[in-house]
């Protein structure tokens, strides 16, 4: 109002204060005043890494000077933060040594959550390249694949640097692999292979290379793969080898040509497990000997 004077008598605003007065209106939308922070603190605002917070000229809470909080989407290396929500800081399940790929998290302690990522439980090397399974039996090999063992249709030669899944595969649950092919049982004991059939080491007539097939139509517990050559044990705990037989590795009491049809080891005693290696094969059976 205008006093008698004619100057502004300011008495009855000075009830309703101004912002920057250091008094909270609160009604006023005020937040803070000056260096009244109500008490608040970076904190208690959530705020849980501390810093120093502020009143604007607004009367608004200043935050620039805090330091943020687990949850906020940004790493902060220096409160001993991994990764914040969706900022892994640049990580992959790759950097990680998970060469198999997978999805990396962040979890609610901002850790690294490799859970999502794809690791090996079981690997095996051929000569110029390598296969393993994944925690869930899936097999991914790398390397040399002039013959598709790799196993991945998408990579019909050449070679790769990284893991890829082998096209087709169902989970095993071990694996062998040769010079260039590998086999593998599944889970109900059915065998599959991949790579070269040069020397009928897939288990079929076809030399052509092969991604996935299957070879047999019984059961068996284990399988191992020479250089060209394949025995496995059959769930009745019988040896049976095929491919490659040149110097007598299917152990059928021949040396000659090749088969693609298992063919039973000439020994009745039951097995229990098989290794081959490039051009024989052992056995051990059910009492220990081998």
């Amino acid at each position: 109002m205008c006093g008698a004077d004619c100057l502004f008598d300011l008495t009855d605003c000075a009830s309703f204060g101004i912002c920057g007065d250091g008094a909270i209106q609160g009604d006023a939308g005020e937040e803070c005043d000056d260096t009244n922070l109500d008490a608040e603190t970076c904190e208690s605002l959530g705020h849980t890494y501390g810093g120093t917070l502020a009143c604007s000229a607004g009367c608004a809470f200043d935050l620039s000077g805090c330091e943020g909080w687990c949850g906020d989407d940004t790493t902060q290396p220096g409160h001993g933060e991994e990764c914040d929500g969706t900022d892994l800081s640049g990580e992959t399940c790759a950097t990680l040594g998970h060469m198999h790929g997978g999805n990396l998290t962040c979890d609610g302690s901002c850790r690294l959550d490799t859970g999502g990522c794809r690791m090996l439980s079981m690997g095996s090397a051929g000569e110029s390249f390598t296969c393993g399974l994944t925690e869930s039996g899936l097999p991914w090999c790398w390397g040399l694949n002039n013959t598709q063992q790799v196993g991945h249709m998408a990579l019909t030669n050449g070679q790769t640097l990284v893991p890829l899944d082998v096209t087709s595969a169902v989970p095993l649950q071990q694996i062998s692999s040769g010079k260039s092919h590998t086999c593998g049982v599944d889970m109900a004991g059915m065998v599959y292979c991949w790579g070269d059939n040069l020397k009928h080491q897939l288990g079929t007539q076809y030399t052509s290379s092969f991604n996935t097939i299957s070879v047999t139509t019984i059961p068996y517990l284990q399988v191992a793969a020479g250089r060209e050559h394949t025995c496995g044990v059959t769930g009745a705990n019988q040896v049976r080898c095929w491919g490659d037989n040149a110097f007598g590795q299917l152990g059928y009491g021949v040396a000659t040509g090749d088969s693609y049809t298992p063919v039973a080891v000439a020994l009745a005693e039951p097995f229990v497990h098989v290794t081959s290696g490039a051009f024989h094969s052992c056995a051990l059976s059910q009492t220990g000997a081998a």
